[in-house]
């Protein structure tokens, strides 16, 4: 048995059900593994060799899983602690900054750091004195609702001012140095964003125009460092090491290819799309200095085996996944699509080359991309053929640039002409995003489907290879039958609803009068500006597309419709009468239902439930102060009153 012939992808499947098991199952880790391993042995010494390694490939899936994913531990108590913490990414908010932290023993932590001191980026090591609380992952107040406040993997969170923090020690790596140095030089501000992002991937700079033009058009991972990047740089070495091509010591000039590469995904911090990169090619290069052919997709399933054994939550990332079903569909469809003899005619090959390439790419990944951003690129081969001669000349400028900047020679021609392919790439993706229907908007539908459509597309492959049709035929039943059950079983939903927002300004409420979604707000709409209406629609967007609502606008003062109505602090939800109360003032005018206390009111709540006498209850808004808050469900609750927090 060869190893260089075992097909990886049986230990791989292995390996990704091992992890899928203990994260569905946590309890079960031990007595999988155990249970794995056993049957391994057994299987080993029958001379079952493959059955034997999928049975150990699925214990260590197990095991390594079973082992990150531990409880940190995490005091929790009413004093704060003093932690030292490492800055991963940093994020600026409304007079707030959220940075998200690596803390020693406890692990990935969502800080909320009030104040404009100290001044902190990446990689930065800070003393922390904050009081941790256990994330409330729970269902969102919305459905569908998009929350940005605490990351998917957080294990704690806190809240500190900038005299709970002090810098320890400034982080000064090469990427750090390298961005400083594309950063001062001559380049204007969104040609330096985008060479940050393509030589070291380093997107904090990048505007959200930018990113939604290149998404828009197709072109997301040219802004996402990946495996092109990569090639890129590999051809840039081989140029810079050529000499010793020439002088014919090839073995040294793949050897220390080898060591630069992994260098780079260093500088990168193991990015998976450039690890996987990075270990596809030293499995390449080793083979050719030991003169053994390698198999593309072995060497493939063996950088997503060692990813995952070193990092088995990379399953889980999005980036990871895209990365990976990105080659294996140029893998396996490339030679399908270009069909060009390549001796016979080499011209021909490379010009059929690009348009395949990203065909090939986007069969894999393009379904996977609607599932998660529920968005299709319609002219994403377009967009890939006129950026792709564009992209090695950034990326080589780039290049050229850092090391001119490191030597101090003058860079200001190179500078002009960078900012001139920037500006075309720009200009190329914004063209591109403004035709009318460039994406197919508010694909959502369930996981069965994106795998019935991977099941489509391997048979479709194995009958392009085989030159057969009962496959491809197979391919368009399963494809048929998953899109009549989508039809099926498409979740209906009501055509009004209602939610209480938890905000901290004012009550806010969210109605849904038909196709309309009206912000209804205890504030007066003149303080409601829109910059925060445009925040809401970035927030509820899953919630409007699912549901087909065009419109969503603050509710006027004066509305009237049969489920939902408003007159001033009076409304009507669903033929329940409800009173806004967010000022001292309010005199009762008519019988309702609910009495909505909001930020604003400062009185005796207590006597205000007697004044209005609220058919039901008194609803104490989450807009309020929290000791307030407190308060007045003491006092209510004294009292007898019926109340709710909202």
């Amino acid at each position: 048995m060869k190893i260089g012939r075992m097909p990886l992808l049986l230990p791989l499947i292995a390996l990704i059900s091992g992890i899928t098991a203990t994260m569905v199952w946590p309890g079960t880790a031990l007595l999988i593994s155990s249970t794995l391993i056993m049957a391994a042995c057994c299987l080993w010494y029958f001379r079952s060799l493959h059955a034997a390694l999928f049975c150990l490939f699925g214990s260590i899936g197990a095991f390594v899983q079973h082992t990150s994913a531990q409880t940190p531990s995490i005091i929790l108590d009413s004093e704060p602690h003093s932690y030292v913490a490492t800055v991963k990414a940093l994020r600026h908010d409304d007079g707030s900054r959220l940075v998200k932290c690596d803390i020693d023993g406890v692990g990935a932590v969502d800080v909320r750091l009030y104040g404009a001191e100290p001044l902190i980026g990446t990689g930065d090591v800070l003393r922390l004195s904050a009081r941790l609380q256990k994330p409330e992952h729970v269902q969102p107040i919305v459905p569908d609702e998009i929350d940005f406040s605490i990351s998917a993997d957080a294990v704690a969170v806190c809240r500190v001012s900038s005299a709970d923090v002090s810098l320890i020690k400034r982080h000064t790596s090469l990427r750090q140095t390298i961005v400083d140095k594309i950063l001062g030089s001559h380049l204007n501000d969104a040609t330096g964003a985008m060479l940050c992002a393509l030589i070291v991937g380093d997107t904090d700079l990048l505007t959200d125009t930018m990113r939604s033009e290149f998404s828009a058009a197709g072109l997301s991972h040219v802004l996402a460092i990946s495996g092109l990047h990569v090639g890129v740089i590999t051809m840039l070495i081989a140029l810079a090491l050529l000499p010793l091509y020439l002088g014919r010591h090839n073995r040294s000039r793949l050897l220390l290819t080898i060591g630069l590469l992994w260098a780079y995904a260093y500088m990168t911090d193991f990015t998976p799309s450039v690890t996987r990169a990075v270990i596809m090619a030293s499995v390449y290069m080793l083979g050719r200095i030991i003169q053994r052919p390698g198999i593309p997709l072995n060497s493939l399933f063996f950088a997503a085996i060692l990813i995952l054994v070193v990092s088995p939550d990379s399953l889980t990332s999005i980036g990871f996944q895209l990365s990976f079903m990105a080659v294996a569909g140029i893998l396996i469809f490339y030679p399908l699509i270009n069909q060009v003899d390549r001796r016979n005619h080499p011209v021909l090959y490379r010009i059929v080359g690009y348009p395949a390439v990203s065909v090939a790419a986007m069969s894999f990944t393009g379904i996977l991309a609607a599932y998660y951003f529920h968005s299709y690129p319609l002219y994403f081969l377009l967009a890939n053929l006129l950026i792709a001669p564009l992209l090695p000349l950034m990326i080589g400028g780039g290049a050229l640039l850092v090391l001119l900047e490191f030597i101090g020679i003058g860079t200001q021609w190179l500078c002009r002409v960078l900012d001139l392919i920037s500006s075309l790439c720009e200009s190329i993706a914004s063209a591109i995003a403004s035709i009318p229907g460039h994406s197919v908007d508010g694909l959502y539908f369930h996981w069965s489907i994106v795998l019935a459509i991977f099941t489509a597309l391997f048979l479709v492959a194995f009958a392009g290879y085989r030159k057969r049709l009962a496959p491809l035929l197979a391919a368009v039943a399963v494809v048929t039958v998953s899109i009549q059950f989508h039809y099926i079983f498409k979740p209906s939903y009501p055509s009004h609803e209602f939610y209480f927002l938890n905000e901290r300004m004012a009550a806010d409420i969210l109605v849904r009068n038909a196709d309309t979604l009206y912000l209804l707000t205890s504030a007066r709409t003149s303080l409601h500006s829109n910059e925060q209406l445009e925040r809401c629609r970035s927030r509820f967007r899953h919630y409007q597309n699912r549901r087909a609502i065009s419109t969503m606008k603050l509710c006027p003062d004066t509305i009237l419709s049969p489920w939902f109505s408003r007159r001033g602090p009076h409304f009507s939800i669903g033929g329940h009468r409800y009173r806004f109360l967010s000022d001292n003032a309010a005199t009762p005018q008519m019988r309702i239902d609910y009495l909505v206390v909001a930020r604003g009111f400062t009185g005796d709540v207590v006597a205000a439930a007697s004044a209005f006498m609220p058919d039901s209850a008194v609803i104490l808004s989450t807009s309020l102060h929290l000791r307030r808050l407190n308060r007045y469900c003491a006092e209510l609750k004294t009292a007898s009153v019926p109340f709710l927090i909202r």
